[in-house]
């Protein structure tokens, strides 16, 4: 399993489709605060790999929910860590799709996420991946009122 990490790169690297285009199952992919990083970049790289185990967006502010449905439909059933933080432009429908389909997630970034809101938090259920979640980080999610957090201290009992 290979980690291919392109964290802070101010442009594409010229390897880079050689380099995801050579990983079929892939235990980290991260992308974190590449500014190049946009839907039509992450469907490209979805379409290359097989398998993803975790995945971190940190600041990919290009990055929304059209394509990180494409991206969890597909690698969903084995992602068990997903950094979403600063994702500016990832909404509500973004934590339907983890709940559909990252049924072994144990570990969920999305702070600084300011589309995210109460609505989209009542997603997260514990049907889905309520008995896999163990670290759910939110800071800065001014969207988020005080019974969002109440629910989660009783809906994630396995949170660390």
């Amino acid at each position: 399993m290979a980690v291919l990490n392109f964290d802070f790169l101010k442009t594409i690297p010229d390897n880079f489709h050689a380099r995801i285009d050579a990983c079929s199952i892939v235990e980290e992919l991260s992308l974190a605060g590449c500014p190049w990083l946009d839907d039509e970049l992450l469907t490209t790289i979805s379409n290359s790999l097989q398998e993803v185990h975790s995945v971190i967006l940190f600041r990919c502010c290009k990055i929304t929910d059209k394509s990180l449905r494409a991206f969890l439909k597909k690698f969903g059933s084995e992602i068990t860590s997903i950094s979403l933080s600063g994702c500016s432009h990832i909404s509500d429908t973004t934590l339907k799709y983890v709940s559909r389909y990252c049924l072994k997630l144990r570990a969920l970034d999305i702070t600084r996420c300011p589309m995210i809101t109460d609505i989209g938090m009542n997603y997260l259920n514990v049907d889905s991946i309520g008995q896999t979640l163990q670290e759910l980080l939110l800071y800065a999610n001014s969207e988020l009122g005080f019974s969002t957090y109440e629910v989660i201290f009783h809906r994630f009992l396995n949170l660390k």
